[in-house]
């Protein structure tokens, strides 16, 4: 049950019907905050919407400093880093649960394929390293 719902007693309407909750609530919520830890990593006043650097044409970047790739479905995406320098660090993030893999180090200069090391979707966070 949603927490206004149990705190006002009041009926919700979700889509033009009255209903308990939103459905999928509690992964939305988890989503959100797992969004708002990451959010909390990054400089987002300086990054870009630019679809044109992943395969899965949702990323956000700072080029050359710090990228975030949603990959819906999993499997591996590819992300142009041929205009950045470096080494950047690979950190896999679940979406909804907001566990983290370390992906190791990929050198920016080229596209790089990057595997999901789990199944379903992913958030791809890729950060310069500090020489």
């Amino acid at each position: 049950m949603d927490r206004i719902v149990a705190l006002t007693q009041k009926v919700v309407t979700w889509a033009g019907r009255i209903a308990k909750d939103i459905p999928m609530a509690n992964e939305i919520r988890k989503a959100m905050g797992v969004t708002r830890k990451v959010a909390e990593r990054v400089n987002l006043a300086s990054m870009l919407p630019l679809p044109e650097l992943a395969s899965s044409r949702y990323c956000l970047a700072a080029p050359g400093r710090q990228y975030i790739v949603f990959v819906p479905g999993g499997g591996e995406v590819t992300v142009n880093l041929t205009d950045a320098r470096g080494k950047f660090r690979v950190e896999w993030i679940h979406p909804i649960e907001g566990t983290s893999h370390d992906g190791g180090i990929v050198e920016g200069g080229a596209q790089r394929t990057l595997k999901l090391p789990f199944t379903g979707d992913a958030a791809l966070l890729l950060t310069l390293e500090r020489s």
